[in-house]
């Protein structure tokens, strides 16, 4: 009884403090919760297993799809003559994803290619440190044609970039840092300013630590967070915090997670032998808009888990 008030307690902290302003461009909005090898690429190959994953809002503010993989790379070590040689995760991880979103009239394209370095700091290879790097290009045009004396996007913008990460991650804890868009400038006098924050350069922060409420049943609380920096310009800048919560049970979860102050959002992840289905939902605090249908935000996702047997990161208790 006394640590469930400690739990409650912090968990009510730890929700107390929401700063809001500009958001991370992309959508869909839940790829933070279920894919953040998206923000970070240190965070590509953590698990010793390859996922294949596929987002898609459903209804909310514009429409966005995020196609993703992700796998560690083996390695084969030799043995005796007799025996067939043993093939063992190697330190390297690989990754990468398309996406396209459009809102308004912006429409935009992209791709990312990311590799992980993962190093153990334990004998037990149950903590890692690591670092990533993605190289990514977006493509941005307008649906619709622009008038003659509008200043916006004329043309189609093609914006090569580049993110950078590091990645701590053990059985209870994880933290990671990352800039998306090192190489982007957005101060070129042809970039509307809806392009300017896609392409602006992001500061994140996130990180969760895993509280044990039953572990014979397999029961978790997990609280985290997400912070982004932004800065369009040096005039421009943006400060965001999201906490969450996440509870386990064995491996599947659920959880909320604060993207909009006006708003309640709520997430699900159930886990399969071989694949997973992640749902989000976030609705307004308020009755009377409820049923508006832009006022709601419905996010699926559905992925596949292969070779995912006998690694010791399924157990939930292992990040």
């Amino acid at each position: 009884m006394i640590h469930l008030k400690k739990y409650i307690t912090f968990l009510l902290i730890f929700f107390s403090v929401t700063l809001c302003a500009q958001q991370i461009p992309f959508t869909p909005v839940s790829y933070r919760i279920f894919n953040p090898a998206i923000f970070n690429p240190a965070v590509v190959g953590d698990k010793e297993f390859t996922t294949i994953d596929f987002n898609t809002n459903l209804s909310g503010s514009g429409k966005s799809q995020i196609v993703s993989g992700s796998t560690r790379l083996r390695k084969k070590e030799a043995t005796e003559w007799f025996t067939n040689d043993i093939s063992k995760f190697s330190s390297l991880g690989v990754g990468g994803y398309l996406f396209h979103t459009l809102k308004d009239s912006l429409q935009n394209f992209g791709t990312a290619a990311s590799i992980s370095y993962h190093l153990p700091i334990d004998r037990e290879a149950l903590r890692f440190i690591s670092a990533g790097l993605s190289v990514k290009g977006l493509l941005s045009k307008k649906t619709v044609p622009a008038e003659a004396n509008d200043s916006s996007l004329k043309n189609n913008i093609f914006s090569p970039s580049a993110d950078i990460g590091i990645y701590y991650y053990s059985p209870h804890l994880f933290a990671g840092v990352s800039v998306t868009n090192i190489f982007s400038d957005p101060s070129q006098k042809n970039f509307p300013e809806a392009l300017k924050q896609v392409v602006s350069r992001q500061y994140l922060l996130t990180a969760g630590y895993k509280l044990i409420l039953s572990e014979k049943r397999e029961i978790l609380l997990e609280p985290f967070f997400f912070i982004n920096f932004g800065v369009s310009s040096f005039d421009n800048s943006s400060f965001h915090y999201h906490p969450a919560v996440r509870i386990y049970y064995k491996k599947s979860y659920f959880g909320s997670y604060l993207n909009n102050p006006d708003n309640l959002s709520f997430f699900m992840h159930l886990h399969f032998p071989q694949f997973y289905i992640n749902s989000y939902f976030e609705l307004p605090r308020d009755p009377n808009v409820v049923w508006k249908n832009e006022k709601l935000t419905l996010e699926l996702s559905v992925g596949l888990n292969i070779g995912n047997k006998n690694t010791a990161h399924l157990n939930n208790i292992v990040w």
